[in-house]
């Protein structure tokens, strides 16, 4: 059995796809036997997700800025701990200060690759440079989409193999639930409705579902757009709803609660995310796409980035454009009209992460290659 320390800038309680990664990956380790440490920022007062690891070490240090404790703390881990076998590194960043340790019985290192960190570093114009040593050290490294592949190729020149891997879904989880009770609480009626759930970044590109919404709402009389989550957009976005005129057709439920994540895209007619790429940042892949599948809610995203690998054009969802307000309204009405052909791509996108985009699978298509 392998002794895996995981190392990541992003672990719960802080949410987003990279905590949810790490954490499914680690609780699929050690469903299977393995022995799960981990190393990540954060305080000694929160709590482990993940009652059962074999070592829970937060250094008290902004999550970006991770790697520079690691210089020394990590090859220091790593000499009191020679039973650990295996290193998987959450970014390159947190790789490159793995590079240091010399010990006499070196571990197998890998890294996930998600695509934003390819592009943007707090390591500025060493970067390249960096991250060049640090996939140069791997063992191998696992891109999460084929777009992603693509960018570590041509940013990270990495001499170590690269192997696609998909994250995944609890279908236990997200599974139809019955949203009467949200309706309710959001006084919806029958209304059709529209949900987005994310972190309300520029990149998601919600501001383009805001624009989008007249139009859809002269075609599908009464839709309302729910958009859940937090971030640094969320008050501009609140003032162009409000500036648009769209009154409660935009609402804005704040975070949602863990337990009524899967009820709140059952909400949803359409499941709807129009994610931008552009030099500096890139929707890697979106696990959000997968949760609402696994609901049986069709997906309206964005043509750019790893979406395609996420949701199945024309089986599963509707790809777009992301900068086309117009494509993106069509795409919407289509689902909101036709609600047998929305039925069916539900349908197929459970079938779909069923077969092959479970955390089951992710976490044993890794533990494989690492072997």
């Amino acid at each position: 059995m392998m002794d895996i320390l995981i190392v990541t800038q992003d672990f719960p309680p802080e949410r987003g796809g990279i905590q949810t990664y790490v954490l499914e990956l680690a609780r699929g380790f050690m469903a299977q036997g393995h022995a799960v440490r981990i190393i990540c920022p954060g305080s000694g007062t929160d709590p482990s997700p993940l009652p059962g690891l074999k070592d829970l070490v937060r250094l008290a240090v902004p999550s970006s800025f991770l790697f520079l404790p690691l210089l020394t703390y990590l090859p220091g881990y790593l000499r009191r701990n020679p039973e650990v076998t295996h290193v998987l590194y959450a970014q390159w960043q947190t790789a490159a200060a793995g590079i240091s340790f010399s010990g006499r019985k070196r571990p197998r290192s890998f890294c996930l690759v998600h695509g934003r960190e390819l592009l943007t570093s707090v390591f500025g114009p060493l970067a390249p440079w960096a991250m060049r040593r640090a996939f140069g050290r791997l063992d191998a490294a696992f891109p999460n989409s084929n777009e992603v592949l693509r960018l570590t190729r041509e940013k990270a020149a990495p001499r170590c193999p690269l192997h696609l891997v998909h994250p995944g879904v609890d279908p236990e989880l997200f599974r139809p639930r019955d949203a009467g009770f949200l309706r309710e609480r959001y006084g919806l009626g029958s209304a059709p409705v529209i949900v987005s759930i994310t972190r309300m970044v520029a990149r998601k590109n919600l501001a383009r579902l805001i624009e989008a919404l007249p139009g859809v709402r002269d075609a599908v009389p009464g839709t309302v757009l729910l958009l859940g989550g937090t971030g640094p957009e969320r008050d501009a976005l609140m003032r162009q709803a409000a500036a648009s005129g769209l009154g409660e057709a935009v609402r804005f439920p704040g975070r949602i609660a863990d337990d009524e994540m899967a009820a709140h895209y059952s909400l949803g007619d359409v499941f709807a995310l129009p994610s931008l790429s552009s030099a500096k940042d890139v929707e890697g892949f979106g696990i959000v796409y997968l949760e609402a599948g696994a609901c049986e809610v069709p997906v309206v995203g964005g043509l750019a980035g790893g979406v395609p690998d996420a949701v199945a054009q024309g089986e599963t969802g509707l790809l777009v454009d992301p900068e086309n307000t117009e494509k993106l309204k069509e795409a919407l009405i289509d689902l909101l009209r036709d609600r047998a052909k929305a039925r069916t791509m539900g349908r197929n996108a459970r079938a779909r992460i069923l077969k092959d985009f479970t955390w089951t699978a992710a976490a044993g298509r890794v533990l494989g290659l690492m072997g």
